[in-house]
């Protein structure tokens, strides 16, 4: 369940949420990228933040050929933006962090140093999936991988406007 969080930058709430690649991988998942075309989409950028970083102790890299080709037939914009290696201090920079799976959660709180505001998340939850995305680069599933994050993502961003009009009202 998401609790009601803030980030404030410039005198604005923002909530700021960041993506963690699947285990294994230095790119940034397709759920970052879906979830920015949703905040873009329903012109919700000055209220939701959304990036992504990787636990593995290389450079990162953009998302693959297979990711770019079904993020563009479902026409969802995508960059080639280079995934950052997750930093202890992210863990308070963002008020929420999504997983793709189990197996990142023991090196991520072995970098961030456990998770003590209850801000980690398994993304699928929201997609009613009981536990992991599929790891396409592990399983060759890139149309499960995105199927299931674009639902999760959906579930997810519902649950955010939510909050965001409970905020907006107050203001």
């Amino acid at each position: 369940m998401i609790q009601k969080r803030n980030s404030f930058w410039k005198g604005v709430i923002m909530l700021k949420l960041l993506f963690i690649a699947h285990s294994g991988s230095c790119r940034p998942p397709m759920a970052e990228f879906i979830m920015k075309s949703l905040i873009a989409r329903s012109r919700q950028d000055d209220k939701i933040y959304a990036s992504s970083a990787h636990l593995q102790k290389k450079k990162g890299e953009p998302i693959g050929q297979k990711e770019r080709e079904l993020l563009a037939k479902k026409e969802i914009p995508y960059t080639e933006k280079i995934c950052p290696p997750l930093t202890w201090s992210d863990y308070d920079r963002y008020d929420y962090i999504f997983l793709m799976d189990d197996e990142e959660k023991w090196p991520f709180l072995k970098i961030i140093g456990g998770d003590p505001k209850e801000k980690v998340r398994l993304l699928g939850e929201y997609a009613g999936i009981t536990g992991n995305i599929v790891n396409p680069e592990k399983t060759g599933q890139y149309e499960e991988a995105c199927t299931a994050s674009l639902a999760a993502c959906q579930g997810l961003f519902e649950k955010l406007l939510d909050w965001v009009a409970v905020k907006t009202e107050q203001s």
